[in-house]
């Protein structure tokens, strides 16, 4: 399989690997790991966060189905008593 490579990507490539050379292995093995747990940290609190906004949605549907079937029945039944 053939890979078109972007020069301008694999000079940021070159770029971060630079970085990351420079230091230490040690040390960019422990500033790697605490970029992941952050990373992870981040992530967990947005998939947090939307699924907090996901169930207040389906509470705000739920609340609305139930105002619009009141609002029928109510019509209904001012609509039977100028009937009589």
């Amino acid at each position: 399989m053939s890979e078109t490579i972007n020069p301008e990507l694999n000079f940021m490539d070159e770029l971060a690997a630079s970085f990351w050379a420079v230091m230490p292995e040690e040390m960019a093995t422990t500033v790697a790991g605490v970029k992941k747990d952050l990373l992870t940290s981040l992530r967990s609190t947005i998939d947090s966060m939307v699924d907090h906004d996901l169930a207040c949605l389906e509470r705000n549907l739920e609340n609305a189905r139930r105002m619009r079937e009141e609002w029928q029945q109510e019509s209904t039944a001012s609509e039977a008593e100028a009937a009589q």
